[in-house]
């Protein structure tokens, strides 16, 4: 994780790009690499729900994008999970998840990701989406992080 300087710095980076003329997708893309950044995550995908309710992949980092249409293309993943749910999917033993989402582990293996934690995005307490964290270890995060996340 990264020290308190850079975070706030972040922070500081995510509010200036809420001005007047503000770009959501450049706002959802500094998020991911932010994420990435502060967590130390190997990468992130986000998904926010359309005005019907159904997930899309709306930002990420790195080479996920492949993954995050794989979770929406079978209807399996944490993120779906997440969203659908309201609750975190993270530290989820990866025993646990094989059998939970088969496919998008297996994908996920494939593309060098041993653990994926999925946090619920929130709008005035609704969900609107979630986000995925990538990762290249068998990782727990713990309270602290999970409190940045948030």
């Amino acid at each position: 994780m990264i020290g308190g300087d850079r975070l706030a710095q972040l922070f500081v980076e995510l509010a200036d790009t809420l001005v007047a003329d503000f770009d959501v997708v450049e706002f959802l893309h500094t998020l991911t690499d932010a994420s990435v950044e502060v967590l130390n995550v190997q990468a992130a995908g986000l998904m926010l729900a359309d005005q019907r309710g159904r997930l899309r992949d709306t930002a990420s980092t790195g080479d996920i994008g492949s993954l995050e249409r794989y979770e929406l293309d079978h209807g399996q993943g944490p993120c779906l999970d997440c969203y659908a749910t309201g609750l975190p999917m993270t530290n989820i033993d990866p025993a646990e998840a094989d059998r939970r989402w088969p496919g998008f582990t297996g994908q996920a293996r494939a593309a060098d990701y041993r653990s994926v934690h999925s946090l619920p995005l929130r709008l005035r307490g609704e969900v609107i989406g979630a986000i995925n964290l990538y990762c290249a270890y068998v990782v727990r995060l713990e309270q602290a992080e999970l409190s940045i996340a948030r």
